[in-house]
């Protein structure tokens, strides 16, 4: 890395491990985070981003990305005035919630349905930029498509 954007690495890490501990869970629990992983739900749009998520588990709380997953109350006050500290949940998979189409059909027509909680639920691919850049600007941390994302052939 150059001189130039030295002080975007511990920033970019951040971003990085933001996003993995969104999707660390994929496959596993709550309780059995991986320490690295590809991010590659979207990789049909977009590169992969290859994340540390042990680095960013130093720099947050679990709770901060895993917002209503971890058992812990939130740590947005916004979603803490209605939701407090509750149970574990079974999957902290970001796409659990954040739908990778969030146009599909049945999406719109859930959103439709004026007793449906959340209707302002982003789509995958917007919960990661939210989290991880609005994160990434707060440290001074990269907020670049390629600091994060591979280059796509």
């Amino acid at each position: 890395m150059n001189k130039r954007h030295d002080h975007l690495f511990p920033g970019m890490l951040m971003l990085l491990g933001i996003v993995f501990i969104l999707t660390a869970a994929r496959t596993g629990s709550a309780t059995d985070p991986s320490d690295y992983l590809d991010l590659d739900r979207l990789g049909d749009r977009y590169g992969e981003v290859a994340f540390d998520h042990a680095l960013h588990a130093d720099y947050a709380a679990c709770s901060e990305c895993h917002h209503h997953t971890t058992g812990e109350a939130p740590s947005d006050p916004v979603c803490a005035a209605c939701h407090q500290a509750g149970d574990e949940a079974e999957s902290v998979s970001c796409a659990t919630c954040h739908p990778v189409q969030p146009f599909a059909v049945e999406l719109i027509e859930q959103k439709a349905n004026s007793t449906r909680y959340h209707i302002d639920i982003v789509g995958l691919q917007g919960a990661y930029h939210l989290n991880c850049l609005s994160c990434h600007e707060a440290i001074g941390g990269p907020t670049g498509c390629t600091d994060c994302h591979q280059s796509q052939p």
